[in-house]
């Protein structure tokens, strides 16, 4: 291969793979990396580490030198359920942070059925039992001929929005979603693409009529990961539930989207399919205050100083999604901070 002739305008180099790290093997459970990563400095006494962390779907959170590709916190190789698909041979291992604790549900029992409603309790429960639904871990292939609840669910745990960070407090801001999904797989007879498909039972695990997840809430967080130790400094509900009485509205709810980490010590989030726009305290996870937008503003914030001189944030609200939210919009809304 010849090389092109060098231009004193625009130089080439060469590029090549100094390291890498596989997240998921033999991903069949798309726990795609579905985020950009977030590029960071870990203090330690008077040593700083360039590090890149990353977060999958899976609900997991790793951290990496990024010129080295070593593990800032150990990983280790763990047993994970294998398959009983003919045909279909899993990885017998996956990677787990050691350190970092799950920032999304990773697995399910009866015991984890919610009641926040008699009503959303009764449906559910007759849901698991007349489907024969299986659970279990995370990793756990879906069953062949068999409904299987998986956490997290396609969707995530994390997903498109990512993390944001405070460099000041060391903190890494990461919004997850409970949102179980059910699968099977049952052979296709006369497919030439395929011998085995998607079964008849598919979708999220919740109470559809209300949009009420069956499982136990929190059923949206926002978690706070101290990159100086790995471990998480605060998680909250991310959310409310208007149908539910006000004693019981603190939920979290699904969200897609992602955060804005300020320099003010502020966290801006929309995300969520109650359509609310958030600001949390960076440090401690208090929300300070909320509004309500015409849709879910399933996107990251913005924010810019104009010619004014005053700070703005601005979101935009368009509802509708991977969640199918009811309400869909098209508004750009900005909001002037203090001085």
């Amino acid at each position: 291969i010849r090389r092109p002739p060098r231009s004193t305008l625009f130089p080439y180099t060469t590029l090549f793979r100094s390291w890498h790290f596989q997240v998921v093997h033999h991903d069949i459970w798309d726990y795609d990396l579905e985020s950009a990563p977030v590029l960071l400095e870990i203090k330690r006494g008077f040593k700083r580490i360039p590090a890149v962390a990353i977060v999958s779907k899976s609900g997991m959170a790793f951290f990496f030198n990024r010129v080295t590709g070593k593990p800032i916190y150990p990983i280790e190789e763990r047993p994970v359920p294998k398959s009983d698909t003919p045909g279909e041979v899993t990885s017998p291992t996956q990677p787990f942070p050691v350190v970092t604790p799950p920032l999304a549900r990773q697995n399910f029992t009866m015991a984890d059925i919610a009641s926040v409603t008699p009503e959303q309790e009764a449906f559910c429960l007759d849901f698991v039992r007349k489907n024969n639904v299986a659970y279990g871990p995370v990793y756990t292939p879906i069953p062949y001929q068999r409904t299987i609840v998986s956490f997290p669910g396609t969707v995530g745990g994390p997903n498109w929005g990512g993390a944001s960070f405070n460099p000041a407090l060391g903190f890494m801001f990461v919004n997850t979603e409970d949102l179980g999904r059910l699968q099977s797989i049952v052979p296709t007879p006369g497919s030439a693409r395929s011998p085995y498909g998607m079964g008849p039972v598919t979708g999220r695990f919740w109470y559809s009529e209300y949009r009420l997840p069956c499982q136990r809430p929190p059923w949206g967080r926002l978690s706070a990961i101290d990159v100086s130790t790995g471990k998480i400094a605060w998680q909250v509900p991310l959310g409310i539930t208007d149908s539910l009485p006000k004693g019981k509205q603190n939920t979290g709810r699904p969200n897609l989207g992602g955060s804005i980490a300020t320099a003010s010590g502020l966290v801006f989030i929309g995300a969520t399919d109650d359509s609310r726009f958030r600001a949390f305290d960076a440090k401690t996870g208090a929300e300070l205050w909320s509004f309500k937008l015409k849709a879910a503003a399933h996107a990251v914030p913005s924010t810019y100083r104009a010619n004014d001189g005053k700070q703005y944030v601005v979101i935009t609200s368009a509802g509708g999604s991977d969640l199918d939210d009811a309400i869909t919009d098209d508004s750009v809304t900005a909001f002037a901070l203090p001085n």
